[in-house]
């Protein structure tokens, strides 16, 4: 009777964790087939609105319309020619930005998503960012973005 209950709770267990690695690695592949490509578009996409709207507007935009991108859910960094930073929004945990991507960004290249797996998605480092030159009346400044998850889904914490 006894090896029956074990063998019954070995076959469980074995189904649970087979079933929940399946579901992992189907979720992980649905997302970066399908989910990945769509969000890299709407922030790269979003970068460049904000690039096109600082190069085109008629006076100069200050920090408060960064300060207020930050509001509306976005963390920015900005690395200005002279070597300042500006941060804009929630502190990332780390600013693990290398000087390189800083010098790719200010030499006229955008800098893409560098999200290399799932659980990077949400993991508030700098380089989970997308970057882009931006003009501005001080000469070209490298300007990094990505939504602000813990501001955006404020509501969902207590559950």
């Amino acid at each position: 009777m006894k090896s029956f209950y074990v063998r019954i709770v070995i076959a469980t267990f074995t189904v649970m964790i087979i079933s929940s690695l399946l579901a992992f690695f189907i979720s992980k592949g649905y997302y970066q087939i399908f989910l990945k490509p769509a969000n890299d578009a709407r922030i790269t996409d979003m970068a460049q609105d904000i690039k096109q709207y600082v190069e085109n507007e008629e006076g100069a935009v200050d920090e408060s319309y960064f300060s207020h991108l930050a509001d509306l859910g976005y963390q920015l960094i900005l690395y200005h020619e002279n070597g300042s930073e500006s941060q804009f929004g929630s502190y990332f945990r780390h600013n693990d930005l290398t000087h390189r991507r800083d010098r790719e960004s200010l030499g006229r290249r955008t800098i893409s998503w560098s999200y290399r797996a799932t659980r990077r998605f949400f993991n508030n480092v700098s380089e989970n960012t997308i970057g882009v030159p931006v003009e501005t009346t001080e000469g070209t400044t490298a300007m990094f973005i990505r939504p602000d998850h813990e501001h955006q889904l404020e509501e969902f914490v207590f559950f």
